[in-house]
């Protein structure tokens, strides 16, 4: 009689193991697909929020080109360009995994990693400056740009 007794208990407990899995995989694949709509989310925000970047310069274009004459627009295109080439340097481009630390950490860990990210821009951005700063005159006659500018870039 012990025989079916120890069966059946092990049997019951052999069924709450197995339910408990279902419903830790359950919760798992539960897990996944919001992370997963929040990705989609994210990516989706990123992807049209840089559309209105990029189409803001371009609707702003019309506008300058009358506004300014052929050789001004052209020192302000150059300018632009000196911007988003120099700008790699500076930022580093930390901002962009940003959206996908996002996703993948925790809030805490999040919050670790975009402080450590902007921290890395900034002393970029402080040991660029000075240097930009001291050697103005030199870079704004080798970019032809007015000395005031050489540091806005």
């Amino acid at each position: 009689m012990q025989r079916g007794r120890r069966s059946r208990e092990n049997e019951a407990s052999y069924r709450n193991e197995i339910r408990r899995s279902f419903l830790t995989q359950g919760l798992l694949f539960l897990h996944m697909s919001v992370q997963e709509k929040h990705l989609s989310k994210v990516l989706i925000f990123q992807t049209l929020s840089r559309f209105l970047v990029l189409g803001l310069s371009f609707f702003t274009a019309p506008v300058f080109t009358r506004l300014l004459s052929p050789a001004d627009y052209g020192q302000l295109a150059t300018y632009h360009a000196w911007i988003s080439f120099v700008g790699i340097f500076i930022g580093l481009r930390t901002y962009d995994s940003l959206a996908l630390a996002r996703v993948k950490y925790s809030a805490a860990e999040f919050d670790k990693y975009s402080s450590s990210s902007m921290s890395i821009s900034f002393l970029s951005f402080v040991a660029v400056f000075p240097l930009s700063y001291i050697f103005r005159k030199e870079l704004g006659r080798l970019l032809n740009f007015p000395d005031f500018l050489v540091p806005l870039i």
